[in-house]
């Protein structure tokens, strides 16, 4: 009990630093963004421009002649960019007046199409009421006295200038920050490295160098990639409104690669402006449907062929994960949030990857398998979800070869049965329930697999070798020597399974019944030991002796004297996997080959 106490109030505590740490981080990062939002745009430009001046060094450059040139490319590119937008869009501005008689007659096909329905009649009721409500305010309301108009004095002077820049002073400063410390951070990038690797201590550096290293490689990747792909997107997006004759394409083409870069929501924010435009100026529906045409059919090459052939997995972050990381951080730093959530992410994931304390991130949101197949598969069969199973193990088939899979996932299925039953985990029908349903998934995912063969593995039928499968313990143990009596049958060698549970006098029977070349003991570890070493003394006991092939699947701890305690009563030899054991019923078959009599000497 004072144990059970103790572990308890250690629980306790770490439940309530955890939560005490948390809000913490939390409530710097919404009360701090007006520093940490500059610094991580900041850092974001960094990670763009790094491959740049990186290449530029290749060349022979000094890095900071290589910043310099990419910083005035770059924010001379941005200014260019920026001056033309403001240009088209005030230019926009004043021509909307120009387009009211398109915009009405697009307002009188739309009604045109609820004419006489339930949107007019809707229409109607809301207007009449409306128009009601107003005559009775109007006879209730005393007469309103004349309104006092208060004007100012049009003169300007000096003192009125901060009153003028007042609201844009704090995105004028961010954005200085950031343009003044993006350079900075590439230029102190080997120093700021350093400096982290000597936080965290001598004993840490080959891990953090890792997670650093792979953190900036697959952010640059990520970002340099996307912006490859959104500038493609936007170049495009200005050709096909051009042709359409669309005004101010160059604005439109800009914004959508600009908004491209917010996940998900991003390009159709960027594709309502111009549509609206396009009803608006263009007479008829025809170009407003191909403008809406065009931005799906972008749309759709970019993530169907662009995307997958140039940065595909870059990031390494679930979708789910990656959706859940923008409604945070949406919520955190509002609309900047949208843009930083993907390399926040990615760095989350990295470093959980390489630090424990921060393993939960690379959990939950990476896109990596996080269990192994037989872990999958066994928790499918586990809760009873048998079609969902055979599908994952088919689709474990399509990537990796046929005679894999008993290995690899039915097998270690099995063992984690038989561990959960020893454990208590489990009762023993949901283990019987368990077995037979890894055998039932075994045979057909054989059916599928069947026509996929390893050549090398297949034995010429002049001389077929007769094999007995004994299970050691129970019906796990001969579900696996079923599984490997089908992976045998590829191979010409004849294979039958004694029946779980049988005597051991049955078994001796069998045998001088039978005669086959060689027996396989079948034992699923944990357990087994003791009724297979008994079983090789009495199988060494019988004349003729056959083979005695040992099958510990899945052996993991105290191989070796194992090994050498069943070889010393009786076994030909000891193996731990199904492709062991085609390989030693092989050699048996060329000794048999070779051999006039029915049972050829064992194998040493």
């Amino acid at each position: 009990m004072p144990a059970t106490s103790h572990v308890k109030e250690t629980l306790s505590s770490r439940a309530v630093t955890i939560t005490v740490v948390g809000a913490g981080v939390l409530a710097g990062l919404y009360y701090g963004q007006i520093v940490l939002i500059p610094i991580a745009l900041a850092m974001l430009l960094a990670f763009i421009l790094t491959p740049p001046v990186r290449a530029l060094q290749r060349l022979g450059l000094g890095l900071i002649l290589s910043i310099l040139l990419v910083g005035v490319a770059t924010y001379s590119l941005l200014g260019v960019t920026a001056w033309a937008v403001s240009v088209q869009g005030g230019t926009l501005v004043r021509a909307i007046p120009q387009y009211r008689d398109n915009i009405r007659q697009k307002i009188v096909d739309i009604r045109g199409f609820g004419r006489g329905g339930a949107v007019e009649r809707l229409q109607r009721t809301i207007e009449q009421a409306t128009r009601e409500a107003r005559q009775e305010e109007t006879k209730k309301a005393p007469k309103a006295a004349d309104p006092v108009v208060v004007t100012r004095d049009s003169s300007w002077s000096l003192w009125d200038l901060p009153a003028a820049l007042g609201p844009w002073l704090p995105g004028v400063a961010a954005g200085g920050l950031v343009a003044l410390l993006a350079p900075f951070l590439i230029l102190e990038r080997v120093s700021l490295r350093d400096r982290v690797i000597r936080f965290m201590g001598r004993r840490r550096m080959a891990v953090t160098t890792r997670a650093l290293d792979e953190a900036g490689e697959r952010v640059s990747r990520y970002l340099l990639m996307q912006t490859m792909v959104n500038g493609s997107y936007g170049v495009l997006v200005a050709v096909g409104l051009l042709l359409l004759g669309l005004p101010y394409a160059v604005l439109w083409g800009f914004l959508a690669a600009l908004l491209r870069f917010i996940p998900y929501v991003g390009p159709w924010i960027a594709a309502l402006l111009p549509l609206i435009l396009s009803l608006a100026v263009f007479e008829g529906w025809t170009r407003p449907l191909l403008a809406a045409g065009l931005f799906v059919a972008l749309e759709v090459f970019m993530n169907m062929v662009l995307e997958t052939v140039l940065y595909a997995g870059s990031a390494g972050v679930s979708q789910a994960a990656l959706l859940i990381a923008i409604a945070f951080w949406t919520m955190i730093w509002g609309p900047i949030g949208l843009v930083l959530a993907t390399p926040l992410t990615v760095c989350l994931v990295v470093f959980g990857k390489y630090v424990p304390e921060l393993r939960f991130f690379s959990i939950l949101m990476s896109d990596e398998r996080v269990v192994s197949p037989d872990v999958g598969f066994y928790q499918r069969i586990l809760a009873d979800d048998f079609d969902d199973a055979v599908s994952y193990v088919e689709e474990y088939v399509k990537e990796h070869p046929a005679s894999d899979v008993a290995d690899d996932v039915m097998l270690p299925a099995l063992q984690h049965a038989r561990q959960d039953l020893a454990a208590g985990a489990i009762g023993s029908e949901d283990e019987a329930r368990i077995v037979r349903a890894i055998g039932r998934a075994a045979e057909q995912v054989e059916a599928v697999g069947a026509s996929v063969e390893d050549p090398s593995m297949a034995q010429p039928p002049a001389e077929r070798v007769t094999v007995l499968g004994c299970p050691a313990l129970d019906s796990a143990d001969e579900v696996a020597l079923r599984i490997l009596a089908r992976r045998l049958e590829t191979d010409g060698t004849v294979m039958e399974v004694l029946p779980a549970m049988v005597l051991t006098a049955e078994v001796v029977r069998d045998i001088l019944t039978r005669r086959p070349h060689a027996v396989i003991i079948g034992s699923l570890p944990p357990g087994g030991l003791a009724e297979t070493r008994f079983l090789c003394k009495r199988l060494q006991a019988t004349e003729p002796t056959p083979w005695i092939l040992v099958a510990r699947w899945r052996q993991i701890s105290g191989t070796h004297d194992e090994n050498a305690a069943l070889l010393a009563v009786g076994a030909t030899a000891v193996i731990g996997s199904l492709v062991e054991a085609r390989e030693q019923l092989g050699q048996f078959s060329r000794i048999a080959r070779g051999s006039d009599r029915h049972y050829a000497a064992p194998v040493a």
